[in-house]
């Protein structure tokens, strides 16, 4: 083990399979039974994650991840009453948007009364091939890894372990430790049975069909095909009583009540063995099929069990609602379907709901949503993703500030960013997601300015001002790095790879000049120019705010976009749309109390309602991705508590009842428990306190 991480192991080495610890998909398991009766510490790091049982309860999942190069190390508390710890990790070594590629190691210590009981390398921990886990299936998304297939018919098989060099620094977690808590689902009053179909109900994913940009087992070397199978399994459900016991043709539908993140758990008797597909998802159609066509995933678990007694766990955490057992072969009885759910502390949630018993809805479904959402970095969804994308992070910094007095995770989230996070083909670019791995050549520029903004604030408004050196000499490279794309008006334009303003269409309005991006663009210039006492900067923010008012608005709204003619000319379009008006008044561009904007304010207060409908139908209305976040924020800096609080309400309070979180889209038909959403909580809070203020 490298010098630098002698001080935080004192006998352990990190090991892994002998000359394994580049493949694929390999899960191990360690066992140690030295513990009861004494009082023990278990420092445990590796790669890519790992699960912590004590006497076959599930205690822990990790580790925090971190940048390329870097990785966390865990320290738990172990009972004198427990005589059991069992480890189950798996390397994936596969790009992936959840965590960042390394090769395959664990290292783990058991210290007691200051002296090491067991420790990888060393003794005391017996080191198995978990070959119940099944290697070649196929991706659970283009972003996660692998789906979960468990073959218990097979025994888990000695193998020889050696001491391997991971190459990465260690450290100890700068994050809390999440709670993980059980709820059991209930069964729906349906009886139900199924059929194989002869076509598919949707086509193969696209990441199954030998993509070159993915890690991946080609079909003809999988070792699981309940995934085809699935494709073209009909279920059909009636109403009748409901039976725990399931024989083959048959299944049955749980419901958690709401959606919970984390891991799934099933307690299962079988008389002469089974084989089950387990399905999940967060919605569900009235003909009881579970909906998941919009996630792009691959929503199940194959188990394969010999005749007994099954206290079965997934390895990864998910997110459901509603959980449906298919029975393949044999028979089994159903004593226990529901989730661990794997979150935030909520001893470090420090607020409490409003008393609008409606508000305290919205509240209650917001924690829930920021609870699934930020366990060690912020995520966009504990569900298809599990990523670090830029611009929910800069809300979900805000939520966490708000719910916990605090931003340790998004400390240590930009800390990620300083230390990894730059694009190497692209210098002076972040990466859209990290800590992970964009397979694809792909970027957002807009999320690098987000990124910008977020430090910005972070640094003035979150206590982060002792880190405001660490981040200078990136975001000068960003700031040059757009340099390049300026015009003779010193606009953006045209910038590379995918640009984004919003989920609507006008995220097809970015070509030549985007005045969104550009407000923007001003708005990051005007942030760090403040920071770091750069005048130059604040002046061209300056600039290019008074080129954006004299070219794009027209002395009501601002336009869209601007494209070059026939001639070369920049003219506007005549695209006009409610996004680009908060995008205005939100980072500055349009001064909130400015008489030039009154006919602005007039519009967004009176006419950008939810209850808009034909009225002014040329202009585009928002997605709750990004701009309904910006309204709502353009409310409560105008001061208008009471309209704010009437789109929360109007947003969210439908979201909240039907799933117990809060979405990324209105539509419900992708995630609906996306981390920045919880930021609702704090908007409502602000709408009180200013209330409360004029009262």
């Amino acid at each position: 083990m490298a010098e630098n991480n002698a001080h935080i192991f004192k006998k352990a080495v990190p090991i892994w399979l002998k000359d394994r610890e580049k493949e694929v998909n390999i899960c191990v398991k360690l066992i140690c039974r030295h513990t009861k009766g004494k009082k023990g510490l278990l420092r445990i790091g590796g790669a890519s994650f790992y699960q912590v049982y004590f006497d076959g309860g599930l205690v822990h999942f990790g580790p925090a991840r971190k940048a390329h190069g870097y990785s966390a190390v865990d320290e738990l508390h172990v009972p004198e009453y427990i005589s059991e710890i069992s480890l189950r990790v798996i390397g994936y070594n596969c790009p992936a948007f959840n965590g960042v590629l390394q090769s395959s190691f664990v290292v783990a210590e058991l210290e007691a009364d200051g002296e090491i009981l067991a420790a990888t390398g060393l003794g005391g921990f017996d080191c198995f091939e978990d070959t119940q886990h099944v290697q070649k299936t196929v991706r659970y998304s283009f972003q996660r890894q692998f789906t979960e297939s468990w073959d218990m018919t097979n025994t888990i098989k000695d193998a020889e372990f050696a001491e391997v060099d991971p190459g990465v620094k260690l450290s100890m977690r700068d994050v809390p430790y999440a709670d993980i808590t059980g709820y059991a689902a209930k069964p729906l009053q349906i009886a139900g049975t199924w059929h194989m179909e002869k076509e598919n109900r949707y086509p193969l994913r696209y990441y199954i069909e030998n993509p070159k940009d993915t890690v991946h087992f080609s079909l003809d070397e999988l070792q699981s095909h309940a995934y085809e199978e699935w494709l073209r399994i009909k279920t059909d459900y009636h109403k009748a009583a409901h039976t725990d016991k399931i024989t083959a043709g048959g299944c049955a539908i749980w419901d958690l009540g709401f959606v919970i993140a984390g891991f799934f758990r099933l307690k299962l008797h079988t008389k002469a063995g089974a084989r089950i597909i387990f399905s999940f998802a967060e919605q569900i159609d009235a003909e009881h099929s579970l909906y998941v066509k919009e996630f792009n995933t691959i929503n199940l678990i194959e188990w394969t069990l010999p005749a007994g007694d099954w206290d079965l766990r997934s390895f990864e955490p998910y997110a459901a609602r509603y959980m449906e057992i298919i029975v393949m072969e044999g028979d089994i009885e159903a004593e226990y379907v529901g989730m661990e759910e794997f979150a935030f502390p909520m001893s470090h949630i420090m607020t409490s709901a409003p008393d609008d018993a409606e508000l305290a809805e919205i509240y209650n479904a917001a924690v829930r949503t920021f609870r699934h959402n930020v366990i060690d970095i912020y995520m966009d969804c504990p569900s298809r993703e599990r990523a670090g994308w830029l611009f929910d992070s800069f809300y979900t910094g805000k939520a966490e500030r708000y719910f916990t007095g605090s931003s340790d995770v998004e400390k240590a989230f930009l800390d990620n960013y300083v230390k990894g996070g730059e694009r190497k083909e692209t210098p002076g670019m972040v990466s859209m997601i990290y800590p992970g791995d964009v397979t694809r050549d792909e970027f957002i520029p807009q999320w690098a300015m987000w990124y910008a903004v977020e430090i910005c604030d972070y640094i003035t408004e979150r206590g982060g001002v002792a880190d405001k050196p660490k981040f200078k000499e990136q975001m000068e490279k960003l700031v040059g790095y757009f340099d390049k794309f300026k015009n003779e008006f010193g606009l953006l334009e045209r910038l590379d790879n995918f640009n984004f303003v919003e989920w609507s269409a006008l995220n097809d309005r970015v070509f030549d000049v985007s005045w969104p991006t550009n407000m923007l663009y001003a708005k990051m210039l005007e942030g760090l120019g403040t920071v770091y006492g750069r005048e130059d900067w604040i002046g061209q923010s300056a600039s290019i705010n008074k080129t954006i008012c004299d070219m794009a608005f027209d002395g009501t709204l601002f336009c869209d976009r601007a494209v070059r003619d026939a001639d070369g000319k920049l003219k506007n379009t005549d695209e006009r749309s409610e996004t680009t008006q908060y995008y205005a008044l939100f980072l500055g561009t349009a001064a909130p109390r400015g008489k030039e904007f009154e006919a602005l304010r007039k519009m967004v207060l009176d006419v950008f309602t939810t209850e808009r409908i034909e009225e002014h139908p040329d202009i585009l209305r928002s997605e709750m991705f990004m701009g309904v976040y910006l309204k709502i924020d353009v409310l409560l800096n105008m001061h208008m508590p009471e309209k704010a609080l009437n789109e929360i309400k109007a947003y969210f309070l439908p979201m909240a009842r039907e799933s117990g979180t809060l979405w990324e889209h209105l539509s419900g038909y992708k995630s609906r428990d996306h981390g920045f959403a919880a930021y609702a909580a704090a908007a409502i809070d602000k709408a009180l306190r200013q209330k409360a203020e004029r009262s």
